[in-house]
């Protein structure tokens, strides 16, 4: 798959990744990436990034209209789960808003979809593109990252949710030209940066593995970040190839101070008439929404529903709840129980590219039976309500 360039207008600003050394801090989840053919490292993304503002209203069909506004320098974070083997990728790369409704970056589409992407091996990245998971600020004050790990991120700077949607494009354009920084790694270097340069801890964000397409992907207060760079920002970015907006709200979040822009900040005003927003009609790429009843119901997404469209499907899950227990927190035997299944399954990933072609695995079959006879001793395998899983099965 071949990508057009860059329109000249966009090529201004591009921000540089610098690899962070050390271990990210936070854990993939209950199992070792590495056993599963997986590595993880962290990189600063550092660079310059434009505001957006809207001409006119924003109106509830989604065809809004953005332009440049100021720029600011910024210092954030990618977080890179990858295949450790270039011929074992897909060509997809999963990137992700990460979430800051608890006050902490978290990457609720990795922790709920984390099977899938090793089974396939797609490459995932998380990007730290709210101030609140840095800086802390947002709905609830949470174990952000400089109030957590203090001395690993105190390089990092973030100016406000107004850049937020240029700082997720710039880290899509990082991970599609492969640039790192060219650093020196002297003392003088590490003192401005808080590490050392890219040509002594490992290059570009996907090391030698080349993406044919990004997946865009957000959750609850992220879905609202991507519903608006959907309708404002991506004609204008022409970095993704297409979007996954999970568990939105009625409205997209506003382009120009952060999260629920239809509320008011004054409690004794008149609360104002939710009707909601829907995707605009005419999107560059595909779109997936993908909502629970809960989101329909609770979060009032039901009112910003639309038919489907050439490049737009819309799906609800009946009976199906915004945050599931999979999704880490709970679900921790689970975790554990997929990761032995994969562990066993010699070929999961996708067919291993050979040339221009595609060699299909040649062992599926009894790759599938060696991963439903693999199991964890039985003290790891009970369920969120005590059970033994293997005498539930």
């Amino acid at each position: 798959m071949s990508r057009p360039p860059l329109p000249a207008e966009h090529r201004a600003h591009r921000a540089l990744a610098r690899p962070l050394p050390g271990q990210n801090p936070v854990l993939a989840g209950a199992y070792d990436l590495a056993e599963l053919g997986y590595t993880e490292q962290e990189f600063l993304l550092q660079g310059s990034a434009t505001s957006y503002r809207l001409d006119g209203d924003r109106s509830p069909d989604g065809q809004w209209t953005a332009r440049p506004d100021e720029t600011a320098p910024f210092t954030t974070r990618l977080l890179v789960r990858r295949p450790a083997s270039e011929a074992a990728f897909s060509g997809t790369v999963i990137v992700e808003w990460l979430n800051v409704s608890g006050g902490l970056d978290a990457p609720p589409d990795w922790m709920l979809t984390h099977t899938h992407l090793i089974r396939r091996g797609h490459a995932w990245v998380g990007v730290s593109a709210q101030r609140a998971g840095i800086e802390g600020g947002g709905m609830v004050d949470g174990p952000h990252l400089k109030k957590a790990f203090p001395s690993r991120y105190a390089v990092l700077d973030h100016p406000g949710d107004a850049w937020s949607f240029d700082i997720f494009s710039q880290a899509g354009r990082v991970l599609l030209t492969g640039q790192a920084a060219a650093a020196g790694t002297g003392p003088a270097a590490v003192a401005r940066t808080g590490q050392v340069g890219a040509a002594a801890t490992g290059g570009a964000p996907l090391g030698p593995l080349r993406p044919d397409r990004l997946l865009a992907t957000g959750h609850s207060q992220s879905a609202a970040f991507l519903v608006t760079y959907v309708n404002a920002v991506d004609w204008l970015a022409v970095v993704y190839d297409g979007f996954h907006v999970h568990g939105r709200t009625a409205e997209g979040a506003a382009i120009d101070s952060g999260f629920a822009p239809a509320r008011s900040r004054d409690e004794t005003a008149p609360r104002p008439v939710r009707t909601g927003e829907r995707i605009r009609a005419d999107v560059r790429v595909p779109v997936l929404v993908l909502q629970t009843e809960t989101d329909v119901a609770a979060l009032g997404s039901g009112r910003a529903e639309q038919p489907d469209g050439d490049l737009i499907r819309l799906w609800e899950l009946a009976g199906a709840a915004h945050a599931e227990n999979d999704s880490g927190q709970n679900g921790l035997s689970h975790q554990q129980r997929a990761a032995a299944a994969l562990r066993g399954l010699r070929c999961h990933r996708a067919p291993r590219r050979v040339g221009s072609r595609r060699e299909p695995c040649p062992d599926r079959g009894q790759a599938g039976r060696e991963a439903r006879r693999t199991r964890l001793p039985p003290r790891l395998l009970r369920d969120r309500h005590g059970r033994n899983q293997d005498a539930v099965d």
